[in-house]
């Protein structure tokens, strides 16, 4: 079984876990996304096959309980069926990723950090474990260059599809390191990134990165690329919330205001937070990425709020950082947001 690899779209993230080279794809997921049942028997049928000290009805039925629980919003239930998933296989380091991203869901990321530390004690060479680390340190503590180091051991040998990239590339976008990020996702030989939550044109990477340079009419080229390719990848796949997410902030880019409302609240419509407690809050975060893009501060204050109260929403460390939020910053109501929650994790 391959390693299993980090997601993450600005702060979305998961497992995935894939079972062979070609089609049998299962995700383990905390946060955002959980297993669907109808998965559950592959990824334990190849656990089983690896680890063979486990009992597989024991486990599938703990699994089967953790994913309901991750998607009705009980990550403290979900972490229960965890820890018992891993008395009977701990040092299992898959089933440490999805303890420690229920925890994650709590937003009590110091004991999610301990259990990281345990998955990179079983998995040393992971490139999941460090990144994990990396994650929960800006999560929590806002601390890039914690992140940054742990991802400054990971061999670029590594890096097939561009995951160990655009990690990276992340990670210097919230230290706003624009040339060194520039840089590192230019020397990706591909045009798309097999990236955490998907395919990714490495434009839309050199758009963001251009724009936040304050070179617009570089920006304006990539993002025009970037929306050749994606609008190709939703035509793929009519159905998957995150590349409408996606288009829909490349369009906020391009200036294509009711284009790109259009394209994020039909994102939110394929994966509301009212049927997903998970998917749906990082699907929110992307629409309220897109009212701040075109200027709409009203509407995307409001679901900034209703994100860092929510379990599976964004954290204050991460908002001081980003600069997708550069645009709110002189609204003192977004200071406002900030005061009223820098208390809370």
């Amino acid at each position: 079984m391959k390693e299993p690899r980090l997601r993450f779209h600005k702060f979305n993230f998961c497992f995935d876990t894939f079972l062979t080279p070609v089609t049998n794809h299962a995700r383990l997921c905390g946060w955002p996304t959980v297993l669907t049942f109808a998965l559950l028997a592959s990824v334990l049928t190849a656990m089983s096959a690896q680890t063979g000290t486990a009992s597989t009805t024991q486990i599938h039925d703990h699994l089967r309980k953790a994913a309901e629980y991750l998607k009705v919003n009980d990550p403290n239930s979900a972490a229960k069926e965890f820890n018992a998933v891993l008395a009977l296989d701990p040092k299992n380091a898959s089933f440490l990723f999805n303890l420690g991203f229920s925890y994650v869901a709590q937003r009590n990321f110091e004991t999610a950090d301990k259990i990281f530390d345990r998955a990179l004690v079983a998995a040393p060479q992971a490139f999941s474990a460090r990144a994990l680390k990396g994650v929960v340190a800006i999560l929590w503590k806002g601390d890039g260059k914690a992140a940054e180091n742990q991802l400054a051991s990971v061999a670029p040998a590594t890096d097939s599809g561009g995951q160990v990239i655009s990690t990276q590339v992340w990670v210097m976008t919230l230290e706003r390191k624009f040339p060194e990020a520039l840089q590192a996702v230019q020397q990706f030989p591909g045009e798309i990134l097999d990236t955490h939550t998907g395919r990714m044109p490495k434009a839309f990477f050199e758009g963001l990165i251009y724009h936040y340079q304050g070179d617009k009419l570089k920006a304006a080229t990539a993002f025009e690329h970037a929306r050749v390719v994606v609008e190709q990848l939703v035509h793929e796949s009519p159905d998957d919330a995150p590349r409408h997410a996606l288009l829909g902030e490349i369009l906020a880019a391009l200036g294509q205001k009711d284009a790109a409302i259009s394209e994020g609240k039909r994102a939110t419509e394929l994966l509301p937070e009212s049927q997903d407690a998970y998917d749906g809050p990082q699907i929110s975060a992307a629409l309220a990425e897109i009212y701040a893009w075109i200027g709409e501060n009203d509407k995307a204050l409001r679901l900034l709020d209703h994100l860092l109260q929510t379990p599976s929403g964004i954290t204050v460390p991460l908002l001081k950082l980003d600069p997708v939020w550069d645009p709110l910053r002189q609204d003192a109501r977004f200071q406002s947001l900030i005061d009223k929650y820098v208390a809370k994790p």
